[in-house]
């Protein structure tokens, strides 16, 4: 393979056109290609059923979507020319070849893991999960949901900075950023990616590390689908033996106080490393709801100063000391078959306890506005996301994020919605909307604004990347142009968050 980075434009355009059969380009198209080469991994919509062929979304937006056909790829190789042709198929103007790129398919919005009348990238089949010979990475395919990661390194008293969720895909939560129980020790999963092995629009396969290509490194950490497909992620492998953890519950009354204790528990000085906790309150089918997940990553229950300021307020917890899959399993989001509706938003604020209960009191209004919503839950959760997570990027070469020391102390909000019918998405869009603007024109009063946006939990309408300040982005979009000089990522991967 040829290097990007000194290779003139003209060049790279001759090799990336230069594929097999280019000939008969002008009567095909990019699924009829595909097939061609890659046969029976390439299902064609009319010859099979794609709503049941593959693997439902987690959302019914997604899985709505009408894809001209699903990519089914094994190899990094097999995802190289799958690439190779769409790239070059979109150049020459062929019809189905903008893709879009599917690792677990999670995120709810459309057109993100799914696409109308394009090629699907569906990696499922790439799902290794091995433990490096010494033992300090575990190298692992983006196919994998963090169920499949965890299931053969717990016996190991080993794990990955991962997901929560066991249904959760790998390749969606780490390129995003993601949180994880580990983050207060190890920082964000990103953070805790070693090396990429990842596609380029030209097909090129390269490892992206702290010594190779460093830039492209550094960018895939909140890059989504931007730079390339990554096909496998070597993930620091770190010891872990059961731990302590659970979820609990509370009287609706509790949460002016609840939201007290979790601003406290969330400021940098003395923040326990071990500690994880996350505040949640809401509506499920007209019933209020009011929660916490509490972790502590060690094998015995935490002191009272940890945790201690929550407990007399618990009506009930299922606290004990589990391992890292049963405690996934417990958080997971159930998939339904691609029958639900779901949306994501969210904000960033400074720790001011003051814009944390305005907010609550705003989205409980709002959550009162839609309650007629038919099956409708609306849930709102807070995480602390202080210096004590976020200063530990530097230890693999920091990231493009914008998450300076200077900012301070922060708070992640996350809105989860899930309701029966379309007839009701232009409703729930517009609450969601109308919060965020109003949280955020209260926050600018109380100085308590701040403009990263978690892409995890971020809506489609939301400028993540005008989060990470314009510095950074030009960053973003400076490795965008050395290693896809095209933009094929750009403007043929039409879904997801654009640099």
């Amino acid at each position: 393979m040829f290097s990007l980075r000194n290779t003139p434009l003209a060049f790279f355009v001759a090799q990336i056109l230069a594929l097999p059969e280019r000939q008969t380009y002008n009567q095909k198209n990019c699924c009829a290609i595909l097939q061609e080469r890659l046969s029976e991994k390439v299902l064609v919509r009319g010859t099979y059923n794609l709503t049941t062929a593959i693997e439902p979304y987690w959302s019914a937006q997604a899985q709505e979507q009408r894809p001209a056909c699903v990519a089914l790829p094994s190899t990094a190789a097999e995802v190289s020319t799958v690439v190779q042709i769409l790239s070059s198929g979109f150049e020459n103007g062929l019809e189905y070849c903008e893709f879009a790129i599917r690792s677990g398919g999670h995120t709810p919005a459309q057109s993100i893991n799914n696409i109308d009348d394009g090629v699907t990238i569906d990696l499922s089949n790439l799902n290794v999960v091995k433990l490096s010979r010494d033992g300090t990475t575990v190298a692992v395919g983006p196919g994998n949901r963090w169920e499949d990661v965890y299931t053969p390194l717990d016996p190991m008293n080993l794990t990955v900075v991962g997901g929560r969720s066991r249904t959760v895909g790998v390749g969606g939560l780490l390129l995003s950023g993601g949180m994880s129980f580990f983050s207060p020790r190890y920082g964000m999963p990103c953070d805790n990616v070693i090396n990429y092995e990842v596609v380029l629009s030209d097909g090129s396969i390269v490892n992206a590390n702290m010594s190779s290509h460093p830039d492209l490194y550094k960018a895939l950490k909140g890059g989504s689908n931007n730079l390339g497909v990554v096909t496998r992620f070597d993930l620091r492998a770190i010891s872990q033996a059961p731990f302590w953890g659970g979820v609990a519950f509370y009287n609706t009354s509790s949460l002016p106080t609840l939201i007290s204790h979790f601003s406290a528990f969330a400021h940098d000085d003395g923040y326990d490393p071990y500690s994880q906790l996350t505040l949640l309150y809401g509506m499920y089918l007209n019933t209020t709801v009011v929660m916490t997940h509490q972790h502590y990553t060690r094998s015995e229950t935490p002191k009272e100063t940890v945790f201690g300021d929550f407990s007399p307020l618990q009506t009930q917890n299922t606290f004990r000391v589990d391992t890292l899959k049963n405690f996934t399993i417990e958080l997971e989001s159930k998939p339904d078959g691609g029958t639900i509706r779901k949306a994501f938003a969210t904000a960033t604020y400074t720790n001011n306890l003051e814009m944390l209960q305005s907010f609550s009191n705003l989205a409980v209004a709002t959550m009162s506005s839609v309650r007629s919503v038919p099956g409708l839950q609306f849930i709102v959760s807070m995480q602390p996301f202080g210096q004590f997570i976020t200063s530990r990027a530097a230890a693999t070469g920091g990231n493009f994020l914008g998450l300076d020391i200077e900012d301070g102390e922060r708070v992640l909000v996350g809105l989860t919605l899930s309701w029966d019918y379309e007839a009701d998405d232009e409703t729930l869009d517009q609450a969601l909307r109308s919060l965020i603007a109003e949280a955020g024109a209260q926050a600018a009063e109380l100085g308590a604004e701040d403009d990263f946006v978690f892409m995890n939990y971020a809506a489609p309408w939301q400028d993540v990347y005008a989060g990470v300040g314009e510095r950074n982005r030009e960053e973003f979009r400076k490795v965008s142009r050395v290693y896809d000089p095209l933009q094929i990522f750009q403007r043929g991967v039409p879904g997801g968050f654009k640099l």
